[in-house]
């Protein structure tokens, strides 16, 4: 239940705020009649909510060098405004180093409402009906189309990204905010401890995000340049959500199949970029009178052909990229959701059996090429199904499923760990088996969901979870399907204005689209959103934990120390949720605290993984300590 907009409690926090950021000249207008107040990035906060009684301005961030890290300041006006600036200066450190105020995006949220909840009785989210925040608008465009008014009662939320220089030097950075409202002026301090450790360009997890090309001549009102395919392409890479289907020019624009020799020659440039983890290979499809829809074979092994020559050429040149380590097979067309019966079961291992048949019979190329045969040969088959369906089960010999990824709430049935190690280890694969994740509109709140009216934080835990259980691959199905479904079963959609309505299905709010048209803005190139850069963060925190057990690794090796990382890891990974179900709640106020543990627990363990990387002795009471406190659960 929504309170008044301005309790005591809140006026109390408004003179606190002023007396603690009077930074501006005396004889400047101070603003009055709004509330300031700081946001986690790990909150969505209604147009109608209220100040937290907790809360308080801290507008303070921690972050490695190399990665983006985010907060959101908040206006609550208690009156209406004509027109509001933001600018922000540079970060200085006492030791006088600086980081450019060129490397803060400073980015405006702009409100969808929701008619009917996501879920009908959420566990964990309150899901009321009324106005989230959801797009970020670049400033400089938000003002250019003069929507930089305030109205009394509305908070408006500034969504703030740091991109941390690789080369910045570690130590703690001070910057000042500064807010203008119709001639009153309102200076915040900004915060920034950047860490002695670096954020790996390189991610270390494979990403199949839906970017359905065909969309664009839908919601897009503008001709599209040779430049718009690869701009979205390359927008969502560097939030670390890789699309993966590649904006080749030879197809992207007639549409139908690449000749397989050019895909091999346009791959090439994605293969060498540090910031791509990984893309899929595309796929033909033919009508078999005994399966029905598979996998093109001639086609296949056509399109694996030319990547073998062309990499066997650029070996040959010198040039030792690898076009397979980061390819996969995710041959939707015919794979993907498969029904548990007999007829579904034949029909999936005909599928991976025709690509492990190609990889078998092309292999024998790369013989003088050790490095790529092994590459060539672990090339993934994804297929959206769980091993708890036993028909789907397989080998080299009859053909099954080679990478599971079923949906995120299968990873919570009693035994799915064990059964992740038994089809990991099985003896009759080459490269034994591997596990990916899905979200499709479901599962929903309480399981973590990237829809709009569930909690942010749901979207941002979603990657720790992901490394506690060993999944290698994330697969989200559309992050633009600006259509509306009206009825699935019968394939009937709809054109839907995306600015208005979030129902990509009947009462499925944001399920399907992580980006809006950039055209509206005059870009070319989409806006983002509070769920994609959730999704970004967390994307950047599993790296830290794959670097947590790489200096494990090494500190075992070189101190004969016998530290167990998933040991250590289960105090962090406790305190953001239990299984696959993250910590949240249906009251803000609870949620307000969650976020301010996530932040709490993430900065210690950034502070311990500092220590293990500069100074490995001086971590060790507390990695014993760690240690300790799992053995006496």
């Amino acid at each position: 239940m929504k309170k008044s907009l301005f309790p005591l409690s809140s006026l109390v926090l408004l003179s606190l705020v002023t007396a603690a950021c009077s930074t501006a000249e005396k004889d400047v207008k101070q603003i009055t009649d709004f509330s300031f107040w700081s946001a986690f990035n790990t909150l969505n906060v209604m147009q109608d909510q209220i100040v937290p009684e907790k809360n308080e301005l801290d507008l303070s961030i921690d972050a490695t060098r190399g990665e983006v890290e985010s907060i959101q300041l908040m206006i609550t006006p208690g009156a209406d405004a004509k027109r509001f600036t933001i600018s922000v200066s540079d970060f200085k450190s006492k030791s006088g180093e600086t980081i450019d105020k060129e490397n803060i995006d400073i980015l405006v949220e702009r409100y969808i409402k929701t008619i009917v909840p996501s879920v009908a009785n959420p566990l964990t989210a309150e899901m009321f009906p009324g106005y989230y925040p959801d797009a970020l608008i670049p400033y400089e465009k938000y003002v250019k189309k003069q929507e930089n008014s305030l109205y009394e009662g509305e908070n408006q939320g500034i969504w703030f990204n740091v991109n941390i220089p690789s080369d910045a030097k570690p130590g703690t950075y001070e910057a000042t905010i500064t807010v203008k409202i119709d001639g009153g002026v309102k200076d915040i301090p900004f915060a920034l401890k950047v860490y002695d450790l670096s954020m790996t360009e390189e991610m270390h997890q494979m990403t199949y995000y839906g970017l359905w090309y065909d969309y664009f001549k839908r919601a897009i009102h503008i001709p599209l340049t040779d430049s718009t395919y690869e701009n979205y392409y390359w927008f969502l890479a560097k939030k670390r959500c890789t699309p993966g289907d590649l904006p080749l020019s030879c197809y992207r624009f007639a549409g139908g199949l690449p000749s397989a020799s050019q895909w091999a020659e346009e791959v090439v440039k994605y293969a060498k970029s540090n910031i791509i983890p990984s893309y899929n290979l595309p796929c033909n499809y033919v009508n078999d009178p005994t399966y029905g829809n598979i996998v093109d074979k001639e086609y296949l092994e056509e399109i694996l052909a030319a990547l073998i020559e062309k990499n066997i050429a650029l070996w040959d040149e010198g040039d030792h990229v690898d076009l397979f380590r980061k390819l996969y097979i995710y041959a939707w067309r015919a794979t993907d959701e498969p029904l548990d019966n007999e007829h579904e079961h034949l029909r999936i291992k005909k599928c991976d059996k025709i690509i492990v048949d190609a990889k078998a019979k092309l292999a024998e190329r790369l013989n003088d090429y050790p490095e790529l045969k092994k590459s060539f040969v672990a090339i993934r088959d994804v297929i959206t199904v769980s091993p708890t369906l036993s028909g789907f089960i397989g080998d080299d010999e009859t053909g099954g499923v080679q990478t599971w990824c079923p949906l995120v709430n299968f990873f919570d049935i009693d035994g799915f760990k064990d059964i992740m190690e038994e089809r990991k280890s099985n003896p009759n694969r080459v490269n034994g088996e591997d596990f990916w994740w899905y979200n499709c509109v479901s599962p929903e709140n309480p399981y973590p969901s990237y829809q709009v009216d569930d909690n942010l934080i749901s979207s941002r835990v979603m990657h720790w979870m992901k490394k506690d259980y060993g999944v290698s691959g994330n697969l989200f199905w559309c992050v633009n399907f600006w259509r509306k479904c009206v009825d699935y079963s019968t394939g009937l959609y709809t054109d839907r204005d995306v600015w208005e309505d979030p129902e990509s299905f009947e009462g499925v709010n944001g399920d399907g689209y992580l980006i809006y048209p950039g055209a509206d803005y005059g870009l070319d190139e989409p806006i983002g959103t509070l769920r994609l850069e959730s999704i970004r963060e967390g994307s950047e925190d599993y790296e830290c934990l794959f670097l947590f057990e790489k200096e494990i690794e090494n500190i075992n090796k070189t101190h004969s120390k016998s530290y167990e990382s998933d040991k250590i890891l289960r105090h962090f990974y406790d305190a953001i949720g239990y299984g696959t179900i993250p910590n949240s709640s249906k009251d803000f106020d609870e949620q307000y605290d969650i976020a301010s543990t996530f932040k709490s627990n993430r900065s210690e363990l950034l502070s311990l993984l500092e220590k293990m990387t500069n100074d490995p002795e001086s971590s060790f009471d507390e990695l014993d300590g760690y240690m300790k406190e799992e053995s006496d659960i």
